[in-house]
């Protein structure tokens, strides 16, 4: 009997950490290795794109990352086979969950994008899964991660 890969949506703050030895590195990575292995499936609305590439830039403009470095980091992210969804289908129903959630619409794009696939969205922005998670199960803390 086969396995169905599980759909998950990948969001900015967990992605950043496989390239930064930091905290859930560890957990971000499990969930990496699993995808490369297909055991999961990665979504992400567009947005992610220019989300990670500014982390990088602050990485670059505000700590020791030079910009060699951080454009090769971008350069990698962007091979990242990763499913991605146009962010327009999404934005009436993140604007919605942004409202009532008092989060930012850019966060609430890749909620949005978990209830439309009806699946879970892996985070590590502590501050968006305690504005969320309550209401959203499919909202899963990166060390609560299990493959």
């Amino acid at each position: 009997m086969s396995h169905t890969p599980a759909s998950i949506v990948l969001d900015t703050s967990v992605a950043i950490k496989w390239f930064f030895k930091e905290p859930y590195e560890k957990e971000a990575l499990l969930l990496r290795d699993a995808f490369r292995k297909g055991l999961c499936f990665l979504f992400a609305p567009d947005l992610i794109y220019p989300e990670f590439a500014n982390t990088i830039w602050k990485r670059v403009n505000f700590y020791n990352l030079s910009p060699e470095e951080g454009i090769q980091i971008v350069r990698t992210f962007q091979r990242v086979p990763l499913e991605i969804v146009a962010s327009r289908n999404l934005l009436e129903e993140a604007f919605s969950i942004a409202v009532q959630y008092k989060c930012a619409v850019y966060d609430a794009l890749f909620l949005a994008l978990s209830n439309e696939r009806s699946c879970q969205i892996i985070t590590a922005d502590r501050r968006f899964y305690e504005a969320v998670s309550v209401t959203f199960p499919n909202m899963i803390w990166i060390e609560k991660f299990k493959v």
